[in-house]
């Protein structure tokens, strides 16, 4: 699939990142003339989803949004689709880096690092994994993201609000967005679902992203169910 190949992809420019070595890497690099510019030495290079990454968890602009309390589960939606079309779409480190960045501050950190396998790890760390998976899990749909607000909330669902059990009785809702496939199937489309939970001082922030198996596509637009009243 697409999305396999994009986390092939995604791998080797990520480790375009480097920091310099010694006189190794500066005798290597002269076997390689032929080939390649000179640059100096060896590159150490580390991973892109190995390098460390904080996570701003208050209000932020992103998608000529401002996504503080008064945002929508919508608008946050929209905004981390963007981040990750740029991400999938990246050509160089940089650009990808800023983009996944972009991913993590829509996340929700306390809330995923809680319902995690990655209680050994910091918190930062264990979210990182798991948002580092967002991207791929939607790329092959990607050329579908909307690409305007103005497009996206004629397209994005709110499906059902209500209260988590766990582990403060947040506030908590879905957003559905119908994806059509590359190939132009109608019948391949698929519903990209995104759970989505309220934050402290009010923010929605996106907890998980997924899909919906049991169908196609959506119907025609009816009233949010919304169970939070």
């Amino acid at each position: 699939m697409a999305s396999g190949r994009y986390r092939k992809d995604r791998t080797p420019l990520a480790r375009a990142t480097s920091t310099r070595t010694g006189s190794w890497g500066c005798a290597a690099a002269i076997a390689w003339l032929i080939m390649l510019p000179l640059v100096g030495c060896q590159k150490n290079t580390v991973a892109l989803e190995e390098q460390p990454f904080e996570i701003d968890t208050g209000p932020v602009t992103q998608a000529g949004l401002a996504l503080d309390a008064s945002a929508t589960p919508e608008q946050v939606v929209y905004a981390l689709l963007r981040a990750i079309y740029d991400d999938v779409k990246a050509n160089d480190v940089d650009t990808r880096r800023q983009a996944f960045q972009r991913e993590l501050d829509l996340s929700a950190p306390d809330t995923i690092y809680a319902r995690s396998r990655y209680h050994n790890l910091t918190r930062n760390e264990g979210v990182k994994r798991i948002v580092w998976h967002w991207a791929p899990t939607l790329a092959y749909h990607v050329d579908d993201f909307p690409k305007s607000w103005n497009d996206a909330a004629s397209r994005l669902r709110s499906a059902h609000t209500g209260f988590s059990q766990s582990p403060n009785n947040s506030r908590f809702t879905r957003v559905l967005i119908e994806l059509a496939d590359p190939s132009g199937d109608p019948n391949a489309s698929v519903i990209a679902q995104f759970q989505l939970t309220n934050q402290p001082g009010g923010l929605w922030r996106v907890t998980q992203v997924g899909f919906i198996r049991t169908r196609r596509h959506l119907t025609p637009p009816s009233p949010s169910l919304d169970v939070s009243s």
